[in-house]
């Protein structure tokens, strides 16, 4: 279950970020892509295909792709 999850979490960041490449490792602030609107864009792929809705400034804080993953996937 783990791997579809992340396989659609990377599907839809890949739409949110227009296709710019990333990992897991990606630092958010080296994306070009990742910007206030991309996090808004975030806060809906949560909360619609993740059913959680997340805190905004968790996300602030999220350094990484793989930090934004670990939001979504974390037990509450």
């Amino acid at each position: 279950m783990a791997d579809s999850k992340e396989a659609l979490f990377m599907e839809k960041m890949s739409k949110i970020l227009n296709g710019e490449e990333f990992t897991m490792e990606s630092e958010l602030n080296f994306l070009e892509n990742w910007d206030s609107l991309a996090s808004v864009d975030f806060l809906g792929l949560a909360d619609e295909d993740f059913g959680k809705e997340l805190d905004p400034m968790d996300v602030r804080m999220a350094s990484t792709i793989g930090d934004l993953y670990e939001l979504l996937v974390k037990e509450d």
